[in-house]
């Protein structure tokens, strides 16, 4: 039996947190003990596990552990500055995006590439670094030896979540088509580059984005075409609800989503290309790939992501 202690930021309901929630079912599901400390006085997330609020002034149990993962800069600097210099505890971090992209976008090219190193320099005393694709692995085997970088799929609980059946859809010809998202607002995204595409569209279509919604796969229901339209994506949830979904979907044609999806799931353009992605938009509407979206959706679920965890901690723990 495993004893795993996850440090995430916050127990508030964001793609990484629902993650580590999912990752905690089903280590409990096999057997294995876990336990959650959270940053940031918050509620929200239901876990499978005890959870207790954590603060840097504070030692939690190393030698109670087999592995402690961190989510995040704050999590892992708190294992860079309180891991011990002994014992057999072994730390792991996962690496949600592309740092230097992300960062880049949001905070401007000089801030944005400090942040990203200091990111890569709180996982200096981690023993492992887990990314979310095997593009990120080779991205993040620049800064890390080889050995330390592995990649596990994210997955999701489709069926907690009410989508782990397809219900075809059809486009109705009488209204206007609904396109848009649902994300964080941040210049990665690409809004700007989605709202003149569709007003590239004419009248037939409207722009619907939502943000801040809780539970926001509920929503669904709502859009025609659901569009990715960001310059960069670590695994990117919101596409795996849409296509769990069988929505339309038309994606950015960015590193790592290619190598989970294929032209016959989803619908690609060129990141930053208003006309291409107007393009893509109706070639989505028309032709429905919603049935085989579906169908690679399921293949990332959070039982394939639990073992694939299991068997990466027995490895980092000479297990297997």
């Amino acid at each position: 039996m495993l004893k795993i202690a996850y440090i995430i930021p916050s127990l508030l309901k964001t793609g990484p947190n629902f993650v580590v929630k999912y990752l905690v079912d089903e280590m409990v599901k096999m057997g294995h003990r876990c336990f959650v400390y959270y940053l940031d006085e918050s509620n929200g997330l239901e876990l499978a596990c005890e959870a207790e609020h954590l603060t840097f002034s504070k030692q939690i149990p190393w030698k109670q552990y087999t592995i402690v993962h961190s989510h995040g800069i704050r999590p892992n600097l708190y294992v860079m500055s309180h891991r011990p210099f002994w014992g057999k505890t072994k730390c792991v971090t996962t690496f949600h995006s592309y740092f230097f992209e992300e960062l880049r976008y949001d905070h401007g090219w000089v801030k944005g590439t400090i942040y990203s190193y200091l990111f890569l320099m709180s996982a200096i005393r981690h023993h492992h670094v887990v990314t979310l694709s095997q593009d990120a692995q080779t991205y993040y085997s620049r800064f890390f030896a080889n050995d330390k970088v592995d990649y596990v799929y994210d997955g999701l609980d489709f069926k907690e979540m009410g989508l782990d059946e397809y219900h075809e859809e059809q486009v109705s010809s009488t209204k206007k088509c609904v396109v848009g998202t649902y994300c964080v607002p941040s210049p990665l995204k690409g809004l700007d580059v989605l709202s003149d595409a569709v007003k590239l569209l004419g009248d037939d279509y409207e722009l619907l984005i939502l943000y801040g919604k809780e539970d926001v796969y509920k929503e669904l229901d709502r859009f025609d075409v659901f569009v990715i339209s960001s310059y960069t994506e670590g695994f990117c949830l919101a596409l795996l609800e849409a296509a769990a979904a069988g929505k339309r979907i038309v994606c950015s044609d960015i590193p790592g989503m290619r190598e989970k999806y294929t032209d016959e799931e989803v619908t690609f353009f060129p990141p930053g290309q208003v006309t291409a992605l107007a393009n893509a938009i109706k070639e989505a509407q028309s032709s429905n790939k919603g049935r085989r979206a579906h169908l690679k959706a399921m293949t990332f679920s959070a039982e394939r992501m639990g073992k694939g965890y299991k068997d990466l901690y027995l490895k980092i723990l000479g297990k297997v």
